[in-house]
């Protein structure tokens, strides 16, 4: 029941779990948004969104332990207060501390040589990583410290799977910001493109490492697809971004309404699965994988990245024209098999609850 008293509890839990660095953390990300100048680089307000929801979203899961069963054991196993956290906290610090060095060039200067925009570019992705995974990682042991089989395959802890998967979704959040800034000049499209090769090679890897050395947990099938729907979402709204760009200056719309369409059918299903999992995920003892559909439509969303990727890269030509069909393609036959997935993930959801 949401009361005065239990909110006055949940704050007061949260405060008291939070290490003195985490609350450091926060004065940090406060200090950025009013000294913005100093530490920004271009289109850094993404990456302060990202830092301070992510922040303040760790501090409330820590007041959510006022809640958990094994109220006494969150002293003695608080995720905020070991190393783990220390050097997440300290990465981030340090980080922010350079972003300030390399501001004086500037300061004396009157202007900055590009070399340094990339290093300060680099030094948010480095904040951006670090935050994302110490709040993935803080998120996992309290949703195991509620139930404790969602880390029963590797014993309790994280293990390399997961790792993997957090890891994945931090340097996820890093693509749209090279796509839509090219932070690295005329190879940001190339660096970023191979990010994401490498971010979705990974999809596989996590997976294959957790059957061959017995560490498949529950939270693990659910992080699997929630970093295939966060290299998705934010790199299709860059992209489709930067197709208004190109239209507006082509005059040529058929192409940016086509994906906008096709994308919001596929993103509304993406909605649908962060709903069903909050609702009815935990109601589920040994979690529930992705089915051949779900996979289908991974492999139908890489492809609409990579050619949508590789069209933006090459502006002109006959390559250019080959994978902007290829990707309109694509991008429909994920549409088309997210509203089939929509009613094949609900009919397994209902099985897996009546067992």
């Amino acid at each position: 029941m949401l009361t005065w008293q239990n909110l006055r509890n949940f704050f007061r839990s949260a405060a008291k779990r939070t290490s003195y660095l985490e609350f450091a953390d926060l004065l940090c990300d406060f200090g950025v948004i009013f000294f913005y100048p100093l530490v920004a680089c271009k289109a850094a307000w993404y990456f302060i969104a990202i830092v301070v929801l992510a922040d303040i979203f760790r501090f409330f899961v820590r007041g959510s332990w006022y809640y958990a069963p094994s109220h006494s054991a969150a002293h003695r196993r608080n995720p905020s207060r070991d190393h783990n956290a220390a050097v997440a906290g300290c990465i981030k610090i340090i980080a922010l501390f350079l972003l300030l060095l390399t501001k004086l060039p500037e300061l004396q200067l009157g202007d900055q040589p590009v070399f340094l925009l990339c290093i300060r570019s680099c030094l948010w992705y480095v904040i951006i990583v670090a935050t994302i995974v110490e709040t993935f990682r803080c998120l996992l042991h309290t949703m195991h410290k509620y139930n404790a089989d969602w880390l029963v395959g590797s014993g309790g802890r994280i293990g390399a799977p997961n790792w993997i998967s957090i890891t994945r979704i931090g340097i996820s959040l890093i693509m749209p910001h090279i796509y839509m800034t090219q932070s690295f000049g005329t190879k940001s499209n190339l660096i970023a493109t191979t990010v994401m090769i490498l971010a979705i090679a990974t999809d596989s890897v996590d997976g294959y490492i957790a059957r061959h050395t017995n560490s498949i947990t529950k939270v693990g099938k659910y992080l699997d697809p929630l970093g295939d729907k966060i290299i998705f979402v934010p790199n299709a709204v860059a992209f489709i971004w930067l197709l208004y760009r190109n239209s507006v200056a082509t005059d040529d719309w058929a192409v940016l309404i086509s994906t906008a369409i096709f994308f919001a059918i596929a993103f509304t299903r993406d909605v649908l699965f962060f709903i069903w999992f909050f609702t009815n995920g935990r109601k589920i003892p040994s979690g529930i994988g992705a089915s051949l559909i779900d996979k289908i439509r991974m492999v139908g969303i890489c492809a609409w990245l990579l050619s949508t990727a590789i069209a933006l890269s090459i502006p002109t030509g006959t390559i250019n024209l080959y994978m902007t069909i290829l990707g309109v393609i694509m991008i429909f036959i994920v549409a088309l098999l997210s509203a089939i997935s929509v009613y094949v993930d609900y009919r397994r959801l209902q099985k897996a609850l009546q067992t």
